[in-house]
């Protein structure tokens, strides 16, 4: 099992896209919180850089996740800045 922590980009492979990262399924975002074998994820509309999930996270099963490959990635400040945006709590 892959070692997620926030902030890392990652890509969600539905069952039926058979680890197929390429698949039309499957889609881009970034680790929020992690607890165990639960990820919680804020995903990207596909082919944007905007959030399609900006009110919450969404749980996801570690074992549907991988680590997002180079050519995937979106540039760690916009990652960065979007969880400041909608992920952190203020005191």
């Amino acid at each position: 099992m892959p070692d997620f922590k926030v902030g890392d980009q990652v890509v969600y492979v539905p069952l039926h896209a058979d680890n197929n990262i390429g698949h039309k399924d499957c889609e881009d975002g970034f680790v929020t919180s992690v607890s165990g074998e639960s990820v919680w994820v804020r995903y990207f509309l596909p082919g944007s850089l905007e959030l399609r999930t900006k009110s919450c996270s969404e749980v996801t099963w570690s074992d549907r996740l991988v680590h997002s490959p180079e050519c995937r990635r979106k540039k760690q400040w916009l990652i960065d800045h979007m969880y400041s945006m909608y992920c952190e709590r203020p005191e």
